[in-house]
């Protein structure tokens, strides 16, 4: 059968159209939308964009409502110079995320994948969207694991007794280290006498001075790798009328427990004395941050047999994070003032997020 000539090159346009397309169809790759490391003071807060963890967050699950089918990869990269209670939070952070997509029922994903990515300099996350049929990215660390150390966290904590020894305890406790017996620990005072524990994880300090009202403890700790922090502060208001005793943000489970009997402490052997819990919720999280955080603190205090007489609880407002300030006051002092830091007009409004079907298989 013959071939008229129009149609052979009707044929061959058709062929060069469809080689031509298909060659140019390149495999779609994975997007970074965003990096970012811990370079605030708080580890889920970056200070070049001034956004902080839970922000941008938001701003990839915006994103996320208009990749449909793509596969959401998180990676994350430990610190160089780490300790345990960090590096924890940093990474139940990036976990958490598949938990916040899970339960937004407007994002419609293949899946989203937590990666280990090694160490860098900095705690470090990305977000990658990465379209179906799209290679997974690849970490890119920049150390290894024989440059990185783990620091021990170390926070000292007092027990004031103005009973009849007129003694102040400090302790040290580190999460990372179970024994300190290998380092060498030197205590110094800012008042009163050491009469017991210098060069142990403690020290008993006898108060002298009947004017004294306040005493701070040196901490210094030979033997640690050599980019940790080597010293330790921590100082006890004996007498006043109101002491700010303590601020925190995010810490540990375990760190929390023990900074709540640590300010306890303080008051045990005082009957006139009243430690005031101000809680302060985010910018990003607004009134959830500060229920969950009074609700916590509540808790446990009643858990461990308080005597909650001698506790106030306050609602103070509004910060960039969720934080706490931990005031002591002696002598019928009065109650201290708020100092929240972001108006309720720029808080975002928590809305519980319903929780996304299963899909049935």
């Amino acid at each position: 059968m013959k071939v008229k000539f129009s149609q052979f090159i009707f044929a061959f346009l058709i062929c060069y159209s469809f080689c031509s397309f298909a060659f140019a169809q390149e495999k779609p790759i994975a997007l970074k939308f965003d990096e970012f490391d811990d370079s605030g003071k708080n580890p889920f807060y970056s200070d070049y964009e001034k956004l902080s963890f839970f922000q941008r967050v938001e701003r990839f699950l915006k994103q996320l409502e208009k990749e449909r089918g793509a596969t959401v990869y998180v990676i994350y990269y430990q610190a160089r110079i780490n300790n345990q209670d960090v590096r924890e939070m940093f990474v139940n952070g990036a976990n958490g995320i598949s938990n916040l997509i899970e339960y937004n029922d407007r994002i419609k994903v293949e899946g989203v994948v937590i990666m280990n990515g090694g160490y860098r300099e900095k705690n470090t996350i990305e977000f990658w969207i990465a379209p179906k049929n799209a290679d997974v990215p690849r970490p890119t660390p920049t150390l290894d694991k024989s440059e990185t150390f783990i620091c021990p966290n170390i926070n000292i904590y007092a027990n004031v007794h103005l009973d009849d020894e007129k003694t102040i305890d400090f302790y040290v406790r580190s999460e990372n280290f179970k024994e300190l017996d290998n380092y060498t620990l030197r205590w110094n005072v800012s008042g009163g006498e050491i009469i017991k524990g210098q060069g142990m994880n403690y020290i008993v300090v006898k108060l002298n001075d009947s004017t004294v009202k306040r005493v701070t403890a040196f901490l210094e700790v030979d033997g640690l790798p050599y980019p940790c922090q080597k010293v330790s502060t921590k100082t006890a208001q004996v007498r006043g009328e109101l002491y700010l005793l303590d601020t925190f943000d995010l810490v540990a489970s375990g760190e929390f427990k023990t900074l709540l009997d640590s300010f306890m402490s303080s008051i045990l052997s005082n009957p006139t004395a009243k430690v005031y819990f101000i809680v302060y919720g985010s910018r990003a999280q607004g009134d959830r941050d500060a229920a969950k955080r009074i609700s916590l603190i509540r808790s446990s205090l009643k858990f461990r047999g308080y005597d909650m007489s001698q506790l106030t609880i306050v609602n103070g407002g509004y910060r960039e994070n969720v934080s706490t300030d931990v005031w002591i006051a002696f002598d019928n002092a009065e109650p201290p003032e708020p100092t929240p830091t972001v108006d309720k007009k720029f808080v975002k409004k928590f809305v519980q997020p319903k929780k996304q079907p299963r899909r049935k298989q």
